[in-house]
Parts: structure tokens; C-alpha cells; sequence
């Protein structure tokens, strides 16, 4: 494992490791989807390039950064979004499709 995968590995474990302690919290659930989508960068980079530490991680944002978001006034808890307290029932529901 190269020295790049290992460090990106240790924040994919500590933004994971983070968004168990409090999964409601919507910038600890950023961090690890940033982590993994430079994870996936690295391991899965464009046909025949390999990133190297001065390289620029490439994957696609799924979460914009803060200064791009659209905001609406109104800020919800997840739960209340999902249905309910228990974010591992509404995980459930999501995976049985209701």
C-alpha cells in the first residue's frame, strides 16, 4: 500500500469512525463522503493515471462546500427528515424501499 492510500485510508476510518458517534451531524457525514470519494479517486483514477501526492483528488463532489450550497432558511433534523428518531430504522425503511 502506497504512503497516499494509507493517509487517505486513516481519514476514511476517522470520518467514518466520527459519523457512528453522531450520525446526525451533516458536516462529520460530509467529511466521510469526501473521504471516500477521494478513496475511490485514488484506487480507480482516469485510465492509466495514477494520482500522486501532488496530484489533486478527482472525484466528483456529491456534498457542494458550504460556500455552494442553496440555503433555505430553514434548518431540519434528520430524523424529523427521515421519519423518525432512530436513524437506523429510517437506514431500514430506505433499504426495503419505503
Amino acid at each position: 500500500m502506497d504512503e497516499r492510500l494509507a493517509a487517505i485510508n486513516e481519514r476514511v476510518a476517522a470520518a467514518v469512525d466520527a459519523w457512528l458517534r453522531d450520525p446526525r451531524d451533516a458536516g462529520v457525514y460530509e467529511r466521510m463522503v469526501a473521504a471516500v470519494e477521494a478513496r475511490r479517486a485514488h484506487l480507480s483514477p482516469p485510465q492509466g493515471e495514477r494520482p500522486t501526492a501532488r496530484q489533486p483528488d478527482t472525484a466528483p463532489r456529491l456534498v457542494p462546500p458550504p460556500d455552494e450550497r442553496v440555503s433555505t432558511g430553514t434548518v431540519q433534523r434528520l430524523g424529523t427528515l427521515l421519519g423518525g428518531d432512530d436513524p437506523r430504522a429510517a437506514l431500514e425503511r430506505l433499504r426495503r424501499g419505503g
